[in-house]
Order: structure tokens, then sequence, then C-alpha cells
């Protein structure tokens, strides 16, 4: 009779175990979810974050993007982009072969963003080609533009290495 006490009390306790068991899944799952919809709300919140900053950092009255883009299938062995704005260097950016492989399949690259006065400006564009076994060549160009009391977006197209200012096309 104490064995078969025994045997129903061991029963009993596995029982509840089991019934713990499915509560404790249960709460894991209801846990998961709260923990996945905080995550979601927690990104919402850092986009916002980041609008507000590029709005607050970047007036759209004084502010300039500058893109820089090759043509679609180019084989430019870009090197390196110095970007100045009036005499000052904004800009430097010095590519690896994945970012260049990138540019070189229609890929656009913003390499500033900032602020600046209204009125008239100049655009001063270095760039360097690497070539196997040589030292870089080194090519420039500079583009007068008037930045008025939007945002002001350039796109530079380089479409050759060699010199002058047919290699180089400013888009605004």
């Amino acid at each position: 009779m104490l064995r078969n006490s025994l045997i129903g009390l061991l029963f009993l306790l596995w029982a509840n175990s089991c019934a713990a068991e499915g509560d404790a899944r249960e709460q894991a799952r209801n846990l998961d979810k709260q923990v996945q919809d905080f995550k979601q709300e927690l990104l919402e919140i850092s986009a916002d974050l980041i609008r507000l900053e590029g709005k607050l950092l970047y007036p759209p009255k004084s502010r300039i993007s500058v893109y820089l883009s090759l043509p679609t299938g180019s084989q430019i062995p870009l090197g390196a982009v110095k970007i100045k704005i009036d005499g000052k260097e904004k800009a430097i950016h010095k590519y690896t072969n994945l970012e260049l492989k990138a540019l070189q399949d229609g890929g656009v690259q913003r390499i500033y963003i900032g602020n600046i006065k209204p009125g008239r400006h100049m655009f001063e564009v270095d760039y360097s080609a690497k070539f196997e076994g040589k030292d870089a060549v080194w090519n420039g160009i500079q583009y007068p533009f008037s930045k008025g009391a939007g945002t002001k977006n350039i796109e530079i197209v380089l479409s050759g290495l060699g010199s002058g200012s047919s290699n180089v096309t400013f888009r605004e």
C-alpha cells in the first residue's frame, strides 16, 4: 500500500512538472514576443533620431550633398578622391576594390554632406588612378557653383583619367 501511495505521489509530481513545463514554455514565448516588440520599437525610435539629427546638423537651407559615380561598366582604376570647397578640404576617400567594383557596377556614393552659406563657391575635385606597378596618377578640376536657399546636390561623374575637364562631369 505504501508502494502504491509512493507511485501515485510520483505520478502526481510528474504531472505537475509537465504542466509547469508547459507554463514555462508559454511564458518564454510571451517574453520572446515582448523582446521582439521592444526591438522593433527601438529601431523605429533610432530611425526617428537619425532623421532629427540630420535636420538639426544639416538644415535644408544650408545643406550641400556631394555624390560620386562612374559610368556603368567603366574600368577606371580609381584610387582616391579629395573634395575641397572654397579651398577647404571637406572629404577624402581611398577606395577599396569592393567599393570600386560597386561604383563600376553603377553605384553612387555620397562622399560629403555639410553646410555652406548661400552664394558663389568654388568646388575642387582631385582624383587618382592606381595602375599596377606605377605610382598613382593625380588629376584635378575646379567647378564654380552657386548655392541658393535650399539643399544643393552635386554629383561628380568621373568618366576618364586623362587631363582636362572632359573627363569629369558635374550634375546639379
